[in-house]
């Protein structure tokens, strides 16, 4: 510090005092109890990971709620046995009501290249339905896309 004149001791203390308002950044984890569907979508290239995931298999899954547009959070999801660590953007809130009935979804999609090359991506829906009693739901989808060889 004492060789750096950009940092003062007015500077350092600002820096401090600002360090435990800081939260840890959370994960949204996702079971590795989630099985493999492994259906063939348009051809021997991509799979289908899993889908419809039940919230007893994801950890955290409130926290694409309090994302804005463009915003994104960590995920860790074992995908054939490895664990991957991808951010989920926030690219769509839908909000719709009618009478006594609301409904807010979001979606949150993200994409990691596995260590074998293929590519990963994950679209995590997040759905709370208010009629009297709120009720959330979740789904999600994990391709795994192999380019081959060019």
């Amino acid at each position: 510090m004492a060789t750096d004149n950009f940092l003062d001791k007015k500077s350092v203390l600002g820096l401090a005092e600002r360090v435990p308002m800081c939260p840890p950044p959370e994960t949204i984890v996702f079971s590795d109890k989630i099985s493999w569907v492994g259906s063939s979508l348009s051809n021997l290239n991509q799979y289908q990971y899993a889908n419809n995931i039940s919230i007893l298999n994801v950890t955290n899954f409130q926290l694409v709620a309090n994302l804005a547009l463009g915003q994104s959070v960590a995920c860790q999801i074992t995908i054939q046995g490895e664990v991957e660590t991808l951010p989920l953007f926030l690219t769509k809130r839908l909000t719709n009501s009618t009478g006594t009935t609301g409904i807010v979804q979001n979606i949150a999609k993200g994409v990691t290249v596995l260590d074998n090359g293929k590519i990963a991506g994950v679209i995590f829906t997040h759905m709370v339905t208010i009629s009297g009693l709120s009720r959330t739901t979740l789904s999600c989808q994990i391709y795994i896309h192999d380019w081959g060889t060019i």
